[in-house]
């Protein structure tokens, strides 16, 4: 069976790729590496820069955001859009991105800008480019960053099989598979959606009101487990193993809409 493919930046992965070398790993990439192909990627040393590197700013000239190196003045944007250019017509299709906080080519939106390579204080937070690249050519892909709570990485990687599922099985087998999942992210989709209807609904959050509802339609839930979700005193992999303790989980679609990932994503491939 294949896997899913997620590009994470690699410093992630325990590449000493950062700017310092300080190893920023995430321990819990290990636990998937079993079910999704996890490809590496880092822009500032695809371009050329090494290890130390000077370092680099996101600056706002003329309206638009331009990645500077702060000694050297030297202006890395081309370089930048140029390989995430080439990097994605070498992976080919994805289906999710995990990037590196605060990192000014891979951040999803807290990167530091400035209005002026001299500046110390801040203007606002951007995405960083190579994922703004990213992003505006599969603006459908999932992603989370090294500090998404574990409710976003369980969402991240429902969306990450289902595309997959899509991608793999075209429309009719993932609309056999997936139709109620998508209605959980996407109450308003019909029976028969369109392809842009279903890449639409990879950017709606998955709220715990329609993923219940989805739930329901399989097993009853306890009225007081119900309640300590939706208020959330409890996140979805206590309340996935509270509801698979019960014992009467049998149908397969149940287990992977519950299957709290990346914890238990062996019971996906069963």
């Amino acid at each position: 069976m294949g896997k899913p493919k997620v590009l994470v930046s690699a410093c992630l992965l325990g590449y000493p790729y950062r700017y310092d070398g300080k190893d920023v790993s995430l321990s819990w990439l290990n636990d998937i590496s079993e079910h999704v192909n996890l490809i590496p990627v880092c822009p500032e040393v695809g371009i050329g820069l090494g290890v130390p590197r000077y370092p680099i700013k996101l600056v706002r000239k003329q309206g638009f955001i331009r990645m500077i190196q702060v000694s050297t003045n030297r202006d890395l944007t081309h370089s930048i859009n140029r390989f995430a250019r080439d990097f994605l017509k070498e992976v080919g299709a994805f289906h999710g991105f995990i990037g590196k906080s605060k990192s000014p080519s891979c951040s999803l939106g807290d990167a530091k800008v400035f209005s002026d390579i001299g500046d110390e204080v801040e203007i606002g937070r951007e995405r960083g480019l190579f994922y703004e690249y990213l992003r505006k050519r599969r603006f459908y892909v999932p992603a989370i960053s090294d500090v998404d709570e574990y409710g976003k990485i369980d969402e991240f990687f429902i969306k990450v099989f289902m595309l997959y599922d899509l991608e793999t099985k075209g429309m009719e087998g993932f609309l056999k598979e997936n139709i109620y999942l998508l209605k959980a992210f996407n109450p308003r989709i019909g029976s028969s959606p369109s392809l842009s209807d279903i890449l639409r609904s990879m950017k709606v959050p998955l709220r715990r009101i329609t993923y219940l509802q989805l739930l329901k339609r399989f097993i009853p839930v306890p009225a007081e487990l119900e309640r300590d979700f939706i208020k959330g005193y409890i996140l979805r992999q206590e309340f996935a193993d509270a509801i698979m303790n019960m014992g009467k989980v049998k149908d397969e679609r149940l287990v992977k809409y519950l299957v709290p990932y990346p914890f238990r994503l062996k019971l996906y491939n069963t």
